[in-house]
């Protein structure tokens, strides 16, 4: 009796070393696995910097940038008690992208750091990188270590057809529209010829590790915006404050220019913007106050999405003022100052950004149930080859 009693307890307590030892591989694995998805993430978002609005950029050094900050973010995450490092010598975090194949159709990723839109990082702990997952019953199994894996993958896109905000969430959106296009003859600063024909000065840049504005060129363009005055009428003025949200005058904008849009605020657009050639028209004004430039300056050097308008419509007797939302861009705001009779001068250079709160023509296409054709996208799935490609704005998403 007694040796059975014995066998049937050693075979116990194998059985437990095999179920604890499971249990924390696979709390391990899960670690792991997070880990990679935050480094892919944070890679992903590296490659999205200012400097690709740089008529010339470094691919190569921001590549190697995007690494190091998914290996910051990895190292600041733990399995089974340890950070975990990942070996960029050994290509944890390849950069790339995916292309297809003319003859078959299939998609393969080609590893490279230009134009790249795709990031796969690979967390181990392994024996022959020296760091195994020690076990903790070695002594009953056997064996004293073993291997874990996980793999994530991001992709980031910028074929933008609309803005929404999740629940909970808000479009980083900043209240004030900017002129796209201007007629010639007419002196006003338009985005296409200061920024997109880059004839704007360069005066402004921000330090990336404080996020300052400095007095400083940094070979990104900007545009000076002139808010409507005493001296200069509202149909003279570059920029205007959209009023989303409620009637006019009773928005609150210094909120918005602080946080953004939220999901009632766009409550009367069925709870998104769409950017799909059909220009939206939005109510506004030009009602500056101290509150809203206290706001303003509060944001400095900070990236918000900017709606580019077409078409200013002067209020009168039936209707208030509005503008036509025709293009969705990002931007910075880098100065403020008061102009002549009582108007502000803003100074807004373009920046390169990513939100969940952008959806891509592709997202839309799958919610219809529609097939998604080649060029831009209108939100019903047909195809518009006139929706200029957005520099500006990208969403990052975890590849499954």
């Amino acid at each position: 009796m007694a040796p059975t009693m014995a066998l049937m307890m050693l075979v116990s307590l194998l059985f437990l070393a095999v179920i604890v030892d499971y249990a924390w591989l696979a709390n391990c694995r899960v670690e792991l696995n997070r880990s990679a998805e935050a480094a892919a993430l944070a890679a992903a978002r590296g490659l999205l910097c200012d400097e690709l609005l740089l008529p010339q950029s470094d691919d190569e050094e921001i590549a190697s940038r995007a690494r190091l900050a998914a290996d910051r973010v990895a190292r600041s995450n733990l399995a089974a008690g340890q950070p975990v490092a990942l070996n960029l010598d050994r290509g944890d975090v390849r950069i790339g992208r995916h292309v297809e194949q003319a003859a078959t159709g299939e998609i393969l990723f080609l590893q490279s750091d230009h134009r790249p839109d795709y990031v796969e990082v690979l967390a181990a702990r392994t024996r022959s990188r020296n760091n195994p997952v020690a076990l903790f019953l070695s002594s009953l199994s056997g064996t004293t270590n073993a291997d874990v894996r996980a793999n994530a993958a991001a992709t980031f896109d910028h074929d933008v057809i609309a803005i929404r905000p999740f629940p909970g969430g808000r479009v980083p959106m900043l209240p004030l529209a900017v002129l796209q296009t201007a007629a010639s003859g007419t002196g006003l600063q338009s985005w296409e010829q200061q920024i997109e024909q880059r004839t704007g000065s360069d005066q402004y840049s921000v330090d990336p590790a404080t996020g300052r504005v400095w007095s400083r060129p940094d070979g990104i363009p900007e545009i000076i915006l002139q808010s409507a005055s005493r001296v200069i009428p509202s149909e003279r003025a570059n920029t205007h404050l959209m009023e989303v949200g409620g009637q006019p005058g009773q928005v609150n904008l210094a909120q918005q220019v602080h946080s953004g849009w939220s999901l009632d605020d766009l409550a009367a657009y069925g709870g998104q913007i769409r950017f799909n050639g059909t220009p939206v028209p939005i109510a506004c004004s030009d009602d500056y106050d101290h509150e809203i430039e206290g706001a303003f300056g509060d944001i400095l050097g900070q990236p918000r999405l900017v709606v580019l308008y077409h078409t200013y419509q002067a209020a009168d007797k039936q209707r208030y003022a509005s503008l036509t939302a025709d293009r969705l861009v990002a931007a910075r705001l880098m100065a403020i100052r008061s102009a002549p009779g009582g108007g502000y001068e803003f100074v807004l250079q373009p920046t390169v950004m990513s939100t969940r709160t952008a959806v891509l023509a592709s997202e839309l296409a799958e919610m219809a149930n529609k097939p998604l054709a080649a060029g831009g996208h209108t939100a019903d799935g047909h195809t518009d080859n006139t929706r200029p490609e957005n520099r500006y704005v990208y969403k990052v998403r975890l590849a499954h």
